[in-house]
């Protein structure tokens, strides 16, 4: 499996730029406390203030569609409550100056966290076309959308659930295929973010599921779920049906990790126990956008949107 489990975080350090980064990386790795006795005096240190500005610059950046930088956030604060001086704080600044910037990085990392690489996170899990893959995204492409899930036999040529078979090295026959594609259209994550009611969509474009009546159009009607999540953003719910609103993307659908049984394929868990059904607990830990209150998925993976945890 491409992931570990749990929350894969990182500290930061190749973004930064100088000193700076320096003594970002000094602080995340030797875990410093807030415990840790300076002086501010003279500058008057407000740690209220400071949460409220980091609050407020996280909400804009997200709304912004940026991603959370947390040495941003902490430099950007630093700015605005003392504009007489430079963040961070340069060799030879004064003490009081650097113990200002120590606590600021304290109460950042506090709040939001170490930065997380999430193009570092997301990237291996993205699979497309021809090489999709069990326990990964695909993100659907045009080329390949009219026939997706089409079998060999029918269409002459490899459908992505023969193609997912395959390189999961389990048998591709009726059975299995026929599992796989439950898992996929029962996944509460892809019911969550991706279906709607019905078929509609096209014949060939909508994988429908009838235990729950809806289905998940291959159409250009989604949210840029890959990008929202590169960048740190909640994947969102945009499609209202099979076919519309236009001018969306295609959908990035999860592919159910799978492993050989009897008489089919099952759904494999993750290392800390969660199924496979979902994606790994780093992508659920970015939260649902759009997501109407309600049960997800369908038996035995149904579950309540948020949060998907099962």
């Amino acid at each position: 499996m491409p992931l570990s489990p749990g929350k894969k975080k990182f500290a930061v350090a190749a973004a930064l730029l100088g000193l700076g980064g320096f003594l970002w990386s000094r602080r995340a790795g030797a875990q410093e406390t807030k415990s840790k006795v300076c002086s501010t005096q003279p500058l008057a240190w407000n740690e209220a203030a400071v949460r409220g500005h980091i609050a407020g610059i996280r909400a804009t950046t997200i709304a912004q569609g940026q991603q959370v930088i947390a040495v941003d956030i902490a430099r950007q604060v630093a700015m605005m409550l003392y504009p007489e001086h430079t963040w961070p704080p340069g060799p030879g600044a004064p003490s009081h100056v650097v113990c200002v910037w120590d606590k600021i990085v304290d109460v950042t990392t506090e709040v939001i966290g170490p930065t997380i690489n999430w193009p570092e996170i997301v990237n291996p899990l993205i699979s497309y076309g021809t090489n999709a893959q069990a326990g990964k995204f695909l993100q659907v492409q045009y080329k390949i959308a009219p026939t997706i899930w089409s079998h060999s036999a029918i269409k002459k040529k490899p459908g992505v659930l023969d193609v997912i078979l395959e390189n999961a090295n389990v048998p591709n026959n009726r059975n299995n295929r026929h599992a796989l594609y439950k898992a996929i259209v029962c996944s509460p994550w892809n019911d969550a973010i991706l279906t709607t009611e019905g078929k509609s969509g096209g014949t060939g474009t909508t994988l429908y599921a009838p235990v729950h009546g809806r289905g998940i159009s291959m159409l250009p009607v989604h949210a840029d779920n890959l990008q929202r999540m590169l960048s740190g953003r909640p994947p969102r719910r945009r499609a209202t049906s099979g076919k519309g609103p236009s001018g969306g993307h295609l959908p990035l659908v999860w592919i159910p990790d799978i492993e050989r049984g009897i008489p089919s394929v099952v759904v494999k868990s993750w290392p800390d126990g969660r199924s496979a059904v979902n994606p790994p607990q780093e992508i659920l830990d970015l939260g649902l956008e759009n997501v109407p209150p309600g049960s997800y998925g369908c038996d035995p993976w149904r579950q309540n949107a948020a949060p998907l945890q099962y």
